[in-house]
């Protein structure tokens, strides 16, 4: 066997540099992307995750009043259970008790943390209640919602490019 020339070995050097070149040069067009795509599905599912906690929330407060909790009792089990999520800072709730008066859903009381008076999306007491599915209500029946509301932190820098998809604030709802 010949022994390989200092030439030939000259440009092999030369071709493998070119190729780690041309290939830190793809990866430098390709991992902002990635870095993109992973940081949006991270914030995605965390937004998921802090939803569906809500959403179990608001329906174990609904429950508990449901059962003839008072309301101040229910909203202190809701803010209880958000602990984790800081909803006592970042949030509130608003529970209603909801009676069917001449076929209509009204409002007949309604207790909300401090700061979510006002706030809730179903209406204000003695008014009629929108957003409720009519499924399960007859006359003379009382219904209770807890209604949960959730300012979202973002845990990755893609805030500004989920704006628009992720609500703020995030909000959920449980009727029993």
């Amino acid at each position: 066997m010949s022994p390989i020339s200092s030439r030939s070995k000259d440009r092999n050097d030369r071709a493998c540099l070119g190729e780690l070149g041309e290939s830190l040069a793809e990866l430098a067009l390709v991992l902002p992307m990635l870095m993109m795509i992973l940081f949006g599905l991270i914030e995605l599912g965390n937004a998921f995750t802090v939803s569906h906690a809500l959403a179990t929330i608001s329906r174990e407060g609904a429950n508990i009043a449901s059962r003839g909790a008072p309301l101040a009792d229910v909203l202190r089990v809701v803010v209880d259970n958000g602990d984790e999520l800081g909803l006592d800072v970042r949030g509130g709730s608003v529970a209603s008790q909801i009676t069917i008066e001449g076929g209509l859903p009204r409002v007949t009381k309604q207790l909300a943390t401090p700061g979510y008076e006002d706030r809730s999306l179903i209406g204000l007491i003695d008014s009629v209640a929108t957003d409720l599915s009519a499924v399960g209500f007859f006359e003379g029946s009382t219904h209770y919602v807890v209604e949960v509301f959730y300012g979202y932190e973002s845990i990755t820098p893609m805030a500004n490019f989920l704006a628009g998809v992720i609500p703020d604030p995030i909000y959920e709802k449980a009727i029993f």
